[in-house]
């Protein structure tokens, strides 16, 4: 049974597996009638969902592709874009049939675990870099310098999360040292120091 309409649901996850069938390897976005690119907010050349069956009730994933707003209207009364509409449909079919969906779905659960990962190991490096400043830098009379501030923060989120980055810490020690940050860089003699930013 067909689901009734495109939902935004529905087009999200179709989304992503029309590009692995149509676009593979990054390949330029194009009408599937006549192969030309799209134009965001164009009303010809915008692009549209294709319901290559004409039936807007059938969202089964053989059965859409994206068109040209003109393109996708055209073909409803036009001969020839109902052939390529049928033809699209069969090699669609077939993609389906030796297209890996168990596999395509394991990796999508892998790369959300990933980019979770990588998250949860931003928050914890920013913590432990928050608290290597509060221990080090107590007061407004004390200063750390700046690049073994670096380093010992990375050395420190090795221990704990067998993960560490120079450049992330650097940028995240840069926004603590912003203008509206707690604390400041300053360079005295030829050595930059981080330290509290006055009147904080």
């Amino acid at each position: 049974m067909y689901a009734k309409s495109l939902t935004k649901n529905i087009q999200a996850k179709r989304t992503p597996l029309i590009i692995e069938r149509d676009y593979p390897d990054g390949e330029e976005q194009v009408c599937c009638f006549c192969d030309q690119r799209f134009i965001k907010d164009h009303i010809s050349w915008k692009k549209t969902w294709e319901h290559l069956d004409n039936n807007d009730e059938n969202q089964e994933l053989w059965n859409l592709a994206w068109a040209h707003f003109d393109c996708n209207e055209k073909k409803r009364t036009d001969p020839d874009s109902q052939i390529r509409a049928h033809e699209k449909i069969k090699q669609n079919k077939r993609w389906e049939k030796t297209y890996d969906f168990e596999y395509a779905s394991e990796k999508k659960k892998n790369n959300d675990a990933d980019e979770a990962t990588e998250i949860d190991l931003n928050v914890a490096h920013r913590q432990i870099a928050l608290e290597f400043l509060a221990e080090k830098l107590p007061n407004e009379s004390e200063k750390w310098n700046f690049n073994d501030a670096i380093s010992c923060i990375v050395l420190r989120c090795e221990k704990k999360t067998n993960h560490g980055s120079k450049q992330s810490i650097r940028n995240y020690l840069d926004v603590q040292a912003c203008t509206e940050g707690k604390y400041r860089k300053e360079k005295i003699s030829g050595t930059t120091y981080i330290m509290w930013r006055t009147g904080q």
